[in-house]
């Protein structure tokens, strides 16, 4: 865990240099809610990310902690899971 909680900065530098490669800016319109899927320490990401981008996010950002999702999710809902698996 020490080494986990140590390494922390290079996994979100990481995470962010992967974020910067992503476009969907063909879609970004049509989204009308996103859901962050993930549990123990990956739900512990989403809770990181659904702050960072709080106040510039236009739609809610619904975190679901469990293995389903939510009935209301549809096409316009961008869904995120976050999984950590060695």
């Amino acid at each position: 865990m020490k080494k986990l909680i140590s390494n922390f900065t290079i996994q979100v530098k990481h995470a962010l240099e992967m974020a910067e490669q992503v476009t969907i800016s063909d879609i970004v319109n049509e989204i009308r809610q996103v859901v962050i899927c993930g549990m123990g320490g990956s739900a512990i990401a989403g809770n990181v990310a659904a702050e960072a981008i709080f106040s510039e996010v236009k739609v809610p950002i619904i975190l679901r902690k469990d293995y389903e999702l939510p009935n209301f999710v549809t096409k316009n809902t961008l869904v995120i899971i976050s999984c950590y698996n060695r």
